[in-house]
């Protein structure tokens, strides 16, 4: 029997692990910014790599490699945390928008809010908090005043102005005097021709 058949074991070449590294290499050092049950589909599929496999079983170790390329692709980012935004929206939903004068600009800090964007980008969710508090910060309330609504002229259907009504009404004050005297003159005068005739 020759040599290489009795210790074909010993001989066999080991298998290539190069596809494995090379997929480990893409493995992120730094889990923190994706979801746990991606994480742990990663570090399954590293755990599951054994070393010193022979060249007959190299399609196990293709296999390991392939494994951690897929899970390194599912990797997903976790969602920003949105606790701040809640809260600033909250405290503006307590206010009574019809106190302040400028509450608009509130409003329309709250509805600028995006939702379900990524930890990436939490820089851009905490803009938001602070963007509704800064504005809560700036509110100003109205004066006793400005809440009791201005009494309202009736509606007469007439377009008339309330300064030509005031001015027909004094001409009408007016003219009424000027009839009274006139009256009076007239009664004079007559008095005079009635004794004028006796």
């Amino acid at each position: 029997m020759l040599f290489s058949e009795k210790h074909r074991d010993i001989l066999v070449r080991p298998a290539d692990y190069s596809k494995v590294d090379a997929a480990l290499a893409k493995v992120p050092a730094d889990f923190s910014i994706y979801t746990e049950e991606t994480v742990k589909a990663v570090n399954d599929a590293t755990a599951a790599v054994v070393r010193n496999l022979k060249e007959t079983e190299q399609a196990t170790v293709d296999g390991y490699a392939a494994a951690i390329e897929n899970a390194v692709a599912k990797l997903e980012l976790r969602k920003a945390d949105y606790t701040k935004v809640d809260e600033a929206i909250q405290k503006a939903e307590k206010l009574n928008a019809k106190d302040y004068k400028n509450f608009d600009a509130v409003t329309k800090a709250v509805n600028a809010v995006v939702r379900d964007l990524d930890i990436t980008k939490q820089a851009q969710v905490d803009a938001y908090a602070k963007a509704i508090e800064d504005a809560i910060a700036q509110l100003e309330k109205k004066t006793v005043t400005e809440n009791i609504s201005k009494p309202t002229a009736p509606q007469t259907g007439d377009v008339a102005s309330p300064f030509t009504w005031m001015t027909l009404c004094d001409d009408r004050r007016r003219l009424c005097c000027d009839n009274e005297k006139k009256k009076s003159i007239e009664k004079k005068v007559y008095l005079l021709i009635v004794e004028m005739f006796e």
